[in-house]
């Protein structure tokens, strides 16, 4: 899958009230650095933007986490 269709299939599955542009691209980010610290791996800020994420309630608020702890 290339970064535009994963970025295409996560804003169809955006929360409505994330509007940003790279809100999608952050949802693609936060899932495949979820996939890659699942299996023991990831980078440092992987590793903790994921962390961020798993602290938060909402999707909204997981992909903001992401967003922060990450700066994008």
């Amino acid at each position: 899958m290339t970064d535009s269709e994963s970025e295409r299939m996560a804003r169809q599955d955006l929360p409505p009230d994330l509007t940003d542009p790279g809100d999608a691209a952050a949802a693609a980010e936060l899932a495949e650095a979820e996939r890659q610290v699942s299996q023991g791996g990831g980078t440092p800020e992987q590793v903790a933007g994921a962390a961020a994420a798993r602290r938060a309630r909402t999707e909204s608020d997981r992909i903001q986490a992401w967003r922060r702890t990450t700066g994008r």
